[in-house]
């Protein structure tokens, strides 16, 4: 993936970064010869926005682009307690599976 030359912040990038990682089997088996991601603009409400959300928008671009079915990640908001639990499926992005960190976390 290649962000654009003025990007917000580095956790936008490893966030997208993940949310194109979660196809990666599928994008090597339709593009062996490599394939690079170049991000154009990213924008958002910065009222409610979380760095966690670009892993979805990255998720969600390369599914309907490339025709793929979702990598299992979803986001609810929890209105009682104002925060948004993401479930990321098999495992938790940027930690190790054995620490025991659980699959979910709210922010």
């Amino acid at each position: 993936m290649e962000p654009p030359a003025s990007w917000p912040h580095w956790r936008d990038t490893a966030w997208m970064m993940y949310g194109l990682s979660l196809h990666s089997e599928s994008l090597n088996r339709l593009h062996p010869q490599g394939l690079t991601v170049k991000v154009q603009n990213l924008s958002f409400p910065t009222s409610d926005y979380v760095p966690e959300v670009a892993a979805f928008v990255m998720e969600g671009w390369t599914r309907e682009v490339f025709d793929l079915t979702p990598a299992g990640i979803s986001v609810e908001y929890d209105t009682t307690n104002r925060r948004y639990i993401f479930s990321w499926g098999n495992g938790m992005p940027f930690s190790d599976e054995a620490s025991g960190v659980p699959v979910s976390h709210a922010w």
